[in-house]
């Protein structure tokens, strides 16, 4: 594992994507402890977390078929633009307007940008050989678990400490910063479809 986080862009990459993720963890508990907290049934705050999880499997197969022919950039920068947009109105709002709080919240979940794919797209160009690759994706699925643990105990630690619409911020935050991350890293903006070739030291230093 220290020998493909070695790989400068591998560490970046990784980092951006799991940054970027880390709204999945946080909106779920967020959006039902906002909901809990204006007066609305848990029935109702369960489906607006499960309309969040399910939003995704509208919105990246359109941002991955972007991603196909423009490359990472556009479609991880409009998925994270959406996402802001729709945490800000629910931040705003809260959830105290049920129709708009469901309509933000498949927007934010229809937004998620392809971090998870575009990371997995790249690692047969950044690393060497089928050794690494294969500890890459080790590395990946084991950030999954990151993800929800993580996510979950900073929703609830924020909405503790603040509010629930703080936490909805934050998830909008981390999106932003994980997906410039990951998408200014040079193998994700030199993709302009599935893989680069391989990163070295030399071509992934800064200019």
């Amino acid at each position: 594992m220290r020998a493909v986080l070695g790989h400068r862009c591998c560490g970046c990459l990784l980092f951006g994507s799991v940054s970027g993720r880390l709204s999945l963890g946080v909106v779920p508990v967020a959006l039902i402890l906002a909901a809990q907290a204006d007066g609305h049934f848990l029935v109702c705050a369960g489906v607006l977390a499960a309309l969040y999880g399910i939003a995704p499997a509208l919105g990246l197969p359109l941002l991955g078929r972007l991603a196909d022919l423009r490359g990472l950039l556009l479609p991880c920068c409009l998925g994270a633009a959406l996402v802001v947009v729709a945490f800000g109105a629910l931040a705003v709002a809260v959830t105290a307007r049920l129709p708009l709080a469901v309509g933000c919240a498949v927007l934010a979940g229809a937004g998620c940008p392809p971090l998870e794919g575009g990371l997995r797209s790249l690692w047969h160009g950044v690393l060497p050989d089928d050794a690494h690759v294969r500890t890459a994706y080790t590395l990946d699925f084991a950030t999954q678990e990151f993800v929800c643990v993580t996510g979950v105990a900073l929703a609830v630690t924020v909405t503790a400490w603040l509010f629930p619409a703080a936490a909805l911020e934050l998830a909008g935050a981390v999106t932003v910063a994980g997906s410039l991350a990951f998408t200014t890293a040079p193998p994700a903006r030199v993709a302009g479809g599935t893989t680069v070739p391989w990163c070295g030291p030399v071509s992934c230093a800064r200019p």
